[in-house]
């Protein structure tokens, strides 16, 4: 980002000294101020999608923790009907970023956890999951895998894959790639 700055800067300096007049310092000031105006804009967008994603974090959590007041040890949860970006902010993504905050939420050290969304999978004898194309995750079904649907706000045990099945239902479509988060500008999807 420095180096970009400085180079920038460089090239606006070095255009407008082409310039005549006692202006080319103005020219100068002012192409700096605006963009340095426009980042700051930019910034302040992001920023914003970040503090929503936070928001959305702990609704989900409290909504779960008011639903489920007491989580047995080595339980697991997948979270079902939450979209997991606010922008490029990520809400919950992966089985890492939730089953650390229940660990937080519940003081268990032994919760696992995952997101319901595309790269989950329901087998024969476990849930799985893909992220990122490597991360792979396996569930076993029993009476501790739990799935919770923040939509209906309902807590099913996925005892067996007609079970997790019936609890998940479809996945709730939602824009955005892992890793990426959503589209913020059209060029973007340019690759």
């Amino acid at each position: 980002s420095t180096g970009i700055a400085v180079a920038g800067v460089g090239v606006i300096g070095m255009l407008s000294s082409r310039g005549r007049g006692p202006f080319r310092a103005t020219v100068f000031s002012l192409v700096v101020a605006l963009w340095v105006g426009a980042g700051t804009c930019a910034v302040l967008a992001l920023a914003q999608q970040w503090a929503s994603a936070w928001a959305r974090e702990q609704n989900v959590l409290e909504d779960l923790q008011q639903d489920l007041p007491t989580l047995p040890a080595n339980s697991t949860v997948i979270l079902a009907k939450v979209c997991p970006y606010e922008g490029s902010a990520t809400v919950f993504e992966s089985n890492w970023d939730l089953a650390g905050a229940l660990e937080v939420l519940y003081n268990d050290p032994t919760v696992r956890a995952d997101v319901a969304g595309g790269g989950l999978r329901i087998r024969a004898n476990a849930v799985e999951s893909v992220l990122y194309g490597t991360h792979k995750a396996r569930y076993p079904y029993g009476s501790r895998l739990l799935i919770y649907d923040h939509g209906s706000r309902e807590i099913s045990r996925a005892v067996d894959a007609g079970a997790a099945r019936d609890a998940l239902g479809e996945v709730l479509a939602c824009p955005g790639r892992p890793g990426e988060g959503e589209t913020i500008l059209p060029a973007d999807d340019l690759q």
